[in-house]
Formats: structure tokens, C-alpha cells, sequence
């Protein structure tokens, strides 16, 4: 892959940093995950700077940095995965520009419902979580919210535990569950397979740092301004959709 990686890249012209700023395209890294928005947001990258081309790679931050790739912008999809890199960004160029929190999910066309009031929502009585015991995090996750919230003992009885957090959403589905716990991305995963009976977040839990997804300018890098463009199409233009269509909510709940 690293040879492939670096062929592609002197393949456009890409030999070195110290190549004239015009001359080289702006290189962005980006997880796999996230192919398809990070794609999309290229193409809106180009038509509103057409006087700056930009190329991407894909992969896991430390792979990617190990290829050997002039890179000039890094997003990961975990905020941990960008901290063995911290002496290489810059660390006032460093944004969160999505999050995949845990969230209190739904059917559509549900009467509301919150975290905080779980215990005195009448029409809450079967609240679906994948078993934490298995280690599926959705559920060690909802297990420890509740907990914070001091609801654990109240709603005891109206806990139904499942095998995985995709089976808490087919149940919910189904009416079997009057709410469940589920991550975001997955909500948007099972909604774009069955958009005839949709789900909806109806709270999510308390803002988690590792639920953020950030991305970040390298230092020294010779495309600062465009790298900034760059970024500001993640943060303020056709990103948001993008990532929003995948089922990822803004960095911070507020």
C-alpha cells in the first residue's frame, strides 16, 4: 500500500514540500469509514476554489503518516487516534467537525422523551440496551449514562437487554421497544435501509470528548490557506450534510 500510496502521489507531481505552493495539490487524509462525505466534500472543495486541486487518501492517521505522504490536512473518526500525532499539527488549527455520540433513540413520530425524565415519562416502559457484558459498547455506554444520572435503580424493570445495539433497533422498529440506546451513525445506518419505517434521536447523552471527530492542519505545511478552506468546507459548507446523511450529529450537543 505505502509504495501504491506514494506512486499516486508523484504520479500528480507531488515530489516534496519544498515544491512551489501552485504546483502541488492540497493532500487531505481521511478515515475509510468516511469515504463517500470526504469524496463529496472535495468536489465541493474544487468548485468553490477551482484554482486549488486536492487529493485524497484513506486510512488510519498513523498509517497514513507512516506511507510517507506530504500531508497537509488529517481527520480521524475517534479523537484518540490523532494524539500520537500531537507534536505534528498544529495545535491551534485543530477542529472537531462531527461526533457519533450514544443517543436515546425513538420511532418516528414519538411523543418526546429525555434522559433526565426517563423515570417519569409515562409512556416509557420498555427501554431496549445491547448487553454490556459482551463488551458492545452502545451498551457498557447506556449502562454508565444511567448510572451518572442516578436513573439505573428507577428503571431497572424497564430495562431489555439484546444481543447487539442493531438488534435494539430492529426491535424498537417493530414496537417491541418504546425506546433503545444506539450510537448515532448506526440510527443513520438503519435508516437508509428501511426509510419506510424510520427511527429518531430523540436525546443524546451527555457531550463525550471520544465521540468527536476531529481534524487538523499539519504544522509546516506550505497550503496553510488552502488547508483552512479546506477545513472551513468540513466545518461550514456541504461537510455538515454529508456527514449528517451517515447519521453523525455536531461535534457538541449545545
Amino acid at each position: 500500500m505505502r509504495w501504491l500510496v506514494a506512486w499516486t502521489v508523484l504520479a500528480c507531481g507531488c515530489t516534496s514540500r519544498d515544491v512551489p505552493n501552485s504546483s502541488q495539490p492540497l493532500i487531505v487524509g481521511a478515515p475509510a469509514s468516511l469515504r463517500e462525505p470526504f469524496e463529496g466534500i472535495v468536489q465541493a472543495f474544487k468548485l468553490r476554489h477551482p484554482e486549488t486541486s486536492a487529493s485524497l487518501i484513506f486510512g488510519a492517521p498513523a498509517q497514513l503518516l507512516e506511507s510517507g505522504v506530504p500531508l497537509d490536512v488529517i481527520a480521524a473518526d475517534s479523537s484518540d487516534l490523532l494524539a500520537p500525532l500531537a507534536a505534528r499539527l498544529n495545535p491551534g488549527e485543530r477542529r472537531d467537525y462531527a461526533s457519533n455520540p450514544l443517543c436515546l433513540v425513538a420511532r418516528s413520530g414519538a411523543a418526546e422523551a429525555h434522559l433526565k425524565t426517563l423515570a417519569v415519562t409515562p409512556w416509557v416502559q420498555k427501554i431496549g440496551l445491547a448487553d454490556g457484558r459482551g463488551g458492545d459498547s452502545a451498551g457498557l455506554g447506556a449502562e454508565a449514562a444511567l448510572g451518572r444520572l442516578g436513573l439505573r435503580r428507577a428503571l431497572n424493570e424497564r430495562l431489555s437487554y439484546m444481543g447487539t445495539g442493531t438488534m435494539v433497533l430492529e426491535q424498537l422498529a417493530k414496537g417491541a421497544l418504546d425506546v433503545g440506546f444506539a450510537f448515532s451513525a448506526d440510527v443513520g445506518t438503519y435508516n437508509a435501509a428501511h426509510p419506510e419505517a424510520p427511527l429518531q434521536i430523540a436525546d443524546r447523552v451527555a457531550d463525550d470528548p471520544h465521540a468527536r471527530y476531529p481534524i487538523a492542519i499539519f504544522l509546516g505545511t506550505p497550503r496553510l490557506a488552502a488547508a483552512r478552506q479546506f477545513v472551513d468546507e468540513v466545518l461550514h459548507g456541504e461537510g455538515q450534510k454529508l456527514f449528517a446523511d451517515k447519521g453523525l450529529l455536531p461535534p457538541r450537543a449545545d
